[in-house]
């Protein structure tokens, strides 16, 4: 019978206590958001002339540090793009936002009235913070002539790790079980009939084949998949959501 030196066994019972404590000890993050708004209202050209109705409303991310350069940067390079002619460089959103008058401005030098049909307005909000991602989202509607503008929303998940912008395959462990499992959920949520193609109920997916949307996010409700409008379904019949809760999507997710 080989006898255990009982230091050995008080050098594990020691070891094991102190990893407990510093695994409980690790810090969580910590998000700071620093709230930014834009709007006509604040451009003194126009006080007293037509100007298009201007809301942004955003935030610059200053915690955690490895995620707010790559976060920053990609909210500047999304706003200004959307307020910005091809071609046109600004360095900062407010710059950009003072072409995007000018242009509605010059569009029409001989009825300013018209420049003041042009609208742009985007929201952007944190919508899920936790030590492992970020997810943001941003709302927007644009009009500059016709029947009708154009609104939606856009999703973005980043890793907070590595301060990467995660892709959709990235989210999961498995795409293609994912994939499934939504389809089953997609048409449990919106009725299709067991059976019937995808489409049987007005949709449109591509060759009648069930894909995941562009924009998938989270909240503390858990995982939502996106179709913004056109993508899979009619303008007149607006987007549509599914909302997965956090105890069946964390099954799947890589995170």
């Amino acid at each position: 019978m080989i006898n255990t030196p009982c230091y050995s066994m008080r050098i594990s019972i020691v070891t094991l206590i102190l990893f407990f404590f510093f695994s409980s000890c690790k810090e969580a993050v910590i998000y700071d958001f620093k709230p930014i708004t834009i709007q006509t209202e604040d451009f003194k050209e126009c006080v007293d002339e037509q100007c298009p109705t201007l809301f942004l409303d955003y935030f610059e991310l200053t915690s955690p540090k490895s995620l707010t350069e790559t976060v920053n940067l990609t909210i500047k390079k999304q706003f200004i793009s959307q307020l910005v002619i091809d071609g046109q460089q600004s360095e900062t959103i407010q710059q950009a936002a003072e072409v995007y008058l000018n242009n509605s401005q010059t569009a029409y030098p001989e009825d300013s009235i018209m420049s003041a049909q042009h609208e742009l307005e985007m929201i952007l909000t944190p919508t899920y913070t936790s030590d492992e991602v970020l997810s943001i989202q941003t709302n927007f509607y644009q009009f500059s002539g016709g029947a009708h503008g154009y609104g939606g929303v856009l999703f973005q998940n980043f890793n907070v790790k590595t301060g990467a912008e995660m892709t959709i395959p990235e989210l999961f462990k498995d795409v293609e079980a994912f994939t499934a499992f939504a389809k089953a959920e997609f048409r449990t949520q919106q009725e299709i009939p067991d059976g019937a193609s995808i489409n049987s109920t007005g949709f449109m997916f591509e060759d009648d084949v069930f894909a995941l949307p562009e924009n998938i996010g989270f909240t503390d409700e858990g995982m939502v998949l996106y179709y913004n409008s056109y993508e899979v379904s009619a303008y007149a019949d607006g987007a549509q959501e599914i909302i997965i809760p956090w105890e069946t999507a964390e099954a799947y997710l890589s995170f």
